[in-house]
């Protein structure tokens, strides 16, 4: 998860409106992916004001119900976002395009003319009443007087995806079977633009095209399982994550490593065995005289990584990492990560500026070795449990006093969401809340991205 700073004013007027692809019709995959798109959609709600997330069941009909709305953002069922700060991306398109009528993924398909693919729209809504409300334009074959289009020579990928398209100001009788087609022709015709993505929104988003062999990329989401009859590449990305994530460390930690004690002190303070959030619980003060801190993982390699730290002598961060069996498995933020350190012993650069940011955060290198030794000197207790399903063991470490129980970001996983989806995170959610006893205050994000303290 990326760690937003910013704050989007939504001066712009948009909505998010999740919707399903007329091709779609397997009613299962439809209802999966609608969940799991929504997900991301909620998480732009932690940085901007008066989003609104709609529903539709096409472009059309969003475009018809939500005309109150001066930009509405279409993201299909089967969207993922990489990265939250698209939207910040997306304002900017807006800011920079006063004349556009729609955003999209633009694909030029030779005697079938062009597309705009309904997986990433953008529409400006003024611009679409003063274009005539145009429809959008489905698949149906057709011959129709449309513009004749002149396109850039350069391409994003491949030999169908130019940088722009305008009109030449001629016309003529054009065959064409792609979506979209309509508001290309009506934009032009009445004078406004029709966008490309730029590469930046490109790299922040994907989608998974669950209208293409819906039954088959289903079961396999469903069963956890390979066929060798997917062969849409996004697909089988998605199944591979589905099926398990490789063994990893978090060794520094994506989010705020504030544990907002609010000046609260606890008998004991739970947290899950990533990154270094645990020594804020020096810094903030939360933990009572004689309390205990609690570390707790589903993953065993990474309560022997907090193990190692806590039981060493050392305050040297390569020497701890060094000493560290399962050192290829340490992770920090950012995507293929690298091995942490080389076959020269040297440690990895990125890490290196991550871990800084983790010491600035407690005030400089001697008052981070200062939170370090007081973790050492403080009683911790490591337990293994499941905080989905099997977590009877870590709700008995907390006793009957005052508790706190970080739960970070564990429910709110762009894994989770894919391999149990948003319903199933929800319900995992709140009979934890129910579990423990009300003398333990929890503490983190919801399935919903919203944070809980």
């Amino acid at each position: 998860m990326n760690i937003i700073t910013d704050y989007l004013v939504n001066k712009n007027n948009i909505a998010v409106c999740i919707f399903t692809s007329d091709a779609l019709e397997h009613t299962a995959i439809k209802q999966k992916m609608m969940s799991y798109t929504l997900f991301f959609a909620l998480r732009f709600k932690s940085f901007t004001d008066k989003l609104d997330i709609v529903f539709a069941d096409s472009i059309d009909d969003g475009l018809t119900n939500f005309k109150d709305y001066d930009h509405i953002l279409f993201m299909a069922a089967g969207v993922r976002i990489y990265d939250s700060t698209i939207l910040f991306d997306v304002d900017a398109v807006i800011n920079k395009n006063p004349n556009y009528l729609a955003a999209a993924h633009i694909l030029e398909w030779g005697n079938d003319w062009y597309e705009l693919h309904h997986q990433f729209v953008l529409v400006n809504v003024k611009n679409w009443i003063a274009a005539g409300t145009p429809s959008y334009g489905g698949w149906e074959p057709d011959v129709d007087v449309l513009p004749v289009i002149e396109r850039s020579k350069e391409n994003f990928h491949d030999h169908y995806t130019p940088l722009w398209i305008k009109p030449t100001g001629d016309h003529m009788w054009i065959y064409h079977e792609k979506q979209g087609w309509n508001f290309i022709g009506e934009a032009f015709d009445k004078g406004f633009d029709i966008i490309n993505w730029n590469q930046t929104v490109r790299s922040k988003r994907t989608y998974y095209y669950p209208e293409t062999d819906s039954e088959l990329f289903y079961n396999c989401l469903i069963n956890r399982s390979h066929n060798k009859e997917i062969t849409n590449p996004n697909q089988r990305k998605l199944i591979n994550e589905v099926i398990g994530m490789k063994n990893q460390v978090w060794i520094v930690n994506s989010e705020d490593m504030d544990v907002i004690s609010k000046g609260n002190k606890y008998d004991v303070v739970a947290l899950p065995a990533s990154g270094f959030k645990y020594l804020d619980v020096f810094k903030s003060g939360a933990l009572k005289t004689n309390g205990k801190i609690v570390i707790y993982d589903y993953n065993q390699t990474s309560l022997d990584w907090i193990k190692l730290i806590y039981q060493s002598t050392s305050i040297d961060i390569k020497r701890m990492v060094e000493a560290f069996p399962q050192n290829n498995e340490l992770k920090w933020h950012g995507m293929n990560n690298p091995c942490i350190i080389d076959s020269d012993g040297i440690l990895c650069k990125d890490f290196l500026e991550s871990f800084k940011i983790t010491v600035d955060y407690f005030g400089g290198y001697d008052r981070f070795v200062g939170y370090l030794k007081q973790f050492r000197s403080t009683p911790v207790e490591f337990i293994r449990t499941d905080l989905l399903n099997s977590y009877d063991n870590l709700i008995s470490s907390l006793g009957n006093g005052d508790s706190m129980l970080h739960i970070s970001n564990i429910f709110a996983t762009d894994y989770l969401n894919a391999a149990i989806g948003l319903d199933a995170m929800d319900k995992s959610f709140n009979n934890l809340k129910n579990a423990v006893n009300n003398c333990t205050r929890i503490i983190g994000l919801t399935p919903h991205n919203e944070y809980v303290s």
